[in-house]
């Protein structure tokens, strides 16, 4: 609500700008704004259901992985093998282990092969590192695991011959035949583990071997061609034999990406117009591209598209696949499968090897599209709607033209009256402080505005509790019109029915006769252009606590704001930080000086990293140790990975430490039992044992912390009094098992680093150094990173 009192309806998502007429509009998910669909006509392949079988039938698997090294089948089926170069003539087995470990069985690389007897009817290599392969020989089935990476496999029984396979991002394996969809999950131990006799055994010594989770029915009567998965859902392409032209249905089923046996399973049939398709991939967010075999009479290859589809519920709780006008030419003839490539996008096995596809990159907008949007309620009837306010793009050579009537329940159905032009405004948004969606470009970019009105008439106000909306946008066929958001507001505050004298009000009632506007209706709308300017500014004058507010202040007001306090935000630090600073200025004066006082400064400039434990101020008597002593032994604990340095005064070699008079031995009393001083001896070396060692405090700064070394000893400089002396002990383990739980650290979770190549007199394997192969086809072939792009 603004300062004058008006409320307003927010459209800013794809059901919101939902359209009567569908295929107008699109909404752009990278952008998150409505804009033209685009004209393009996919000049789609029309090649017969039975020839688009056979070349399915044909085609075999193929996959790519990082390195550009090309997964094949051998013609028999019974091998995976691998290429570097195509047609693959020359391909050599893939070779793997076995077993899992590091012991002389498993260290012989055998071929990725099938059981005896059995063939492989299906290859696919994720983005991740497995790589699964279906098979059968008739009578028992299952699907062959291999972890490129740590060059094992395994085989997993399945009660249903597996057709098709799909790898996700979790290692999970997705199987699928025409009557079930099978779930297969799980790994083995990193290296072998043998029971013994003589010691306690888990109850399962894997706890989560590769094994079928569980199988359930798809729909009945319809054949398998396709299988592919996004980051949240799993898809299916289907097919079955139906007595009306074409003479066949196609569908697409859509599951949730996840482990519920009982998620949902949706049915699109693919519009009947599209030719027969034999798989499908997902190509861009909420679009699926489907395989279609190409015509071999058309030997200059001009029908070579390949068709777009997205899934689309309605509110009626219909589905249907809906067919894009959005173009996926083909470079050259492909085979009836897509490939696998890791990148997750669909590719295509042509002559020249896996290519991948990308959609066309010049798009082509129609000249003129109009849609209706859904009915606004106000809740009122009789309201009088006031303005438009748009965050939208209207790029040269492009216009949005905006149409609106209202109505009442009972009354009759307005004409559409056109509104005027957009204006564009030179605020980022009419809301208070607000950054704008569109950086402001005068004309083209940022906010506009639309004063509701009749087109016609002598009272030209827009009446009623519904209000429509038609949108009509235009183009040059390169580029569309944008919009990220629309306000309505609502209701009117006539500056003229409020502040005017009555005889300058309106006094005619409302008509559908044609004529000019009578005065006080143009007086209203000029008072209403001055109201659209003056009410964003004194929004922000009734907003003004935000200018006072560390979360809503402009980011360049924060130095100001904090000298207001008493404090400094150093303009070189990070937005976040500047504001959590600003805000804790407060507390931190109130505290400075104090443990809690310097833990808050910490957090905040380590960016959370004392709340999460990889900052631990510690006062340094905690970290005094007194343990029995051993005469002629250095505990010198410098170097030592489990105190790091940290223990004061503890056991050392025969010198003043040495614990072997009743004297010293009052610091036992000190550290375990000061309660327990009886004698005025005991409470003074209790007391001065405090003095020694109270005011003293070291800052344990953990690995994930230590690039803010030098911020961290700045800021204990800043808020440690004088009178303490400090220290920061580094290292870059979350727990340091001697120190830790003295301290009442737990152990940390957190992300592991990347691991680095590994460099003879450098790396310390295990800690930041890991051998292992890469996630490649033939790991003995890589001489470098993971390429990308079509290279084959």
């Amino acid at each position: 609500m603004n300062a004058n009192g008006a409320d307003f309806l927010t459209l800013a998502d794809p059901e919101a700008f939902a359209t009567a007429e569908p295929g107008a509009f699109a909404w752009d998910a990278t952008r998150g704004a409505l804009r033209l669909a685009t004209s393009d006509t996919p000049r789609l392949p029309a090649e017969p259901r039975a020839a688009a079988l056979a070349a399915w039938a044909a085609a075999r698997p193929v996959s790519r992985d990082g390195f550009g090294q090309i997964a094949i089948l051998n013609d028999a089926a019974t091998e995976l093998r691998y290429t570097l170069t195509w047609p693959p003539e020359n391909a050599a087995p893939v070779r793997v282990t076995a077993g899992v470990g590091t012991d002389t069985a498993a260290a012989i690389l055998d071929p990725v092969s099938p059981p005896e007897g059995a063939r492989f009817t299906d290859v696919h290599l994720g983005t991740g590192t497995r790589l699964a392969l279906g098979y059968t020989d008739g009578a028992s089935h299952g699907v062959l695991i291999v972890d490129l990476e740590r060059r094992w496999q395994r085989r997993v029984a399945l009660p249903i011959a597996p057709s098709r396979v799909w790898t996700d991002p979790s290692d999970r394996v997705w199987a699928a035949s025409d009557t079930h969809l099978m779930l297969v999950r799980g790994g083995p131990l990193p290296q072998p583990y043998r029971p013994r006799p003589d010691r306690f055994e888990p109850v399962e010594i894997e706890p989560d071997p590769p094994r079928l989770l569980w199988q359930r029915l798809l729909p009945l009567g319809a054949s398998l061609l396709g299988l592919a998965a996004d980051d949240t859902h799993l898809y299916l392409l289907t097919w079955r034999e139906e007595a009306a032209a074409p003479g066949h249905i196609q569908t697409v089923l859509r599951r949730r990406l996840d482990e519920d046996p009982a998620a949902e399973i949706e049915s699109f049939d693919l519009p009947p117009e599209l030719p027969f398709a034999t798989d499908l991939r997902g190509a861009e967010p909420g679009t699926l591209t489907l395989m279609v075999p190409p015509d071999p009479d058309d030997t200059a290859f001009r029908q070579r598209d390949l068709p777009a589809i997205r899934l689309q519920t309605r509110a009626d709780d219909g589905r249907a696949a809906v067919a894009l006008p959005r173009r996926f030419p083909q470079p050259a003839p492909a085979a009836a499968r897509f490939a696998n490539g890791p990148d997750g996008r669909p590719w295509i096995v042509t002559a020249a090897g896996p290519i991948g596809l990308w959609p066309l990159a010049q798009v082509r907008y129609p000249a003129e599209m109009t849609g209706t949007l859904a009915p606004l309620d106000s809740g009122a009837p009789g309201t009088v709607w006031h303005k438009i306010v748009l965050d939208a793009c209207i790029p040269r050579g492009t216009t949005l033209t905006v149409e609106a009537r209202a109505r009442d329940d009972d009354g009759p159905l307005d004409r559409w009256h056109r509104q005027p032009a957009p204006v564009w405004t030179a605020l980022p948004s009419e809301l208070p402080f607000h950054a704008g969606i569109f950086a402001p470009n005068p004309g083209t970019e940022g906010t506009f505005e639309i004063l509701l009105q009749r087109d016609d008439g002598a009272v030209r106000q827009i009446a009623g509790r519904r209000l429509e909306l038609r949108l009509r946008l235009t183009s040059d066929g390169r580029v569309s019109p944008a919009i990220a958001a629309m306000r309505v507001y609502l209701p009117r505050r006539s500056w003229q029915e409020l502040y005017l004298p009555r005889h300058f009000r309106q006094h005619s009632a409302q008509t559908d006769l044609p004529g000019p506007a009578n005065g006080a209706d143009m007086r209203e709308r000029a008072l209403a252009a001055f109201e659209g300017m003056l009410t964003p500014v004194e929004d922000r004058i009734a907003a003004a606590e935000a200018w006072l507010s560390p979360e809503s202040a402009p980011s360049d007001h924060l130095s100001r704001l904090a000298g207001l306090v008493g404090g400094s935000a150093p303009e070189h630090w990070p937005e976040d930080r500047r504001r959590r600073w600003v805000a804790a200025t407060g507390e931190m004066q109130r505290t400075r000086g104090t443990l809690a006082g310097l833990c808050l400064a910490l957090d905040i400039v380590t960016d959370g990293a004392v709340a999460r434990g990889h900052v631990v101020p510690v006062e340094t008597y905690r970290l005094r140790r007194a343990v029995a002593t051993i005469l002629g032994l250095d505990l010198d604990d410098r170097d030592h990975p489990l105190t790091l340095g940290t223990g004061e005064n503890g056991n050392a070699i025969v010198g003043p430490n040495l614990l072997l008079s009743d004297e010293t031995a009052r610091d036992f009393l000190a550290l375990f039992a000061p309660e327990l001083a009886e004698t005025t001896g005991d409470a003074a070396a209790v007391a001065a044992f405090f003095d020694r060692y109270a005011h003293r405090v070291s800052l344990v700064v953990h690995g994930p912390a230590r690039p803010f070394l030098a911020l961290i000893e700045e800021t204990a400089e800043a808020q440690i009094p004088a009178g303490v002396i400090w220290r920061t002990i580094e290292t870059d383990r979350p727990f340091v098992m001697g120190l830790s739980p003295l301290l009442g650290i737990d152990t940390l979770l957190e992300e592991s680093p990347a691991w680095r190549r590994v460099m003879l007199d450098d790396t310390f394997l295990g800690r930041e150094g890991l051998l292992n192969s890469p996630a490649a086809l033939a790991p003995e072939l890589v001489s470098g990173a993971p390429i990308s792009g079509d290279a084959t």
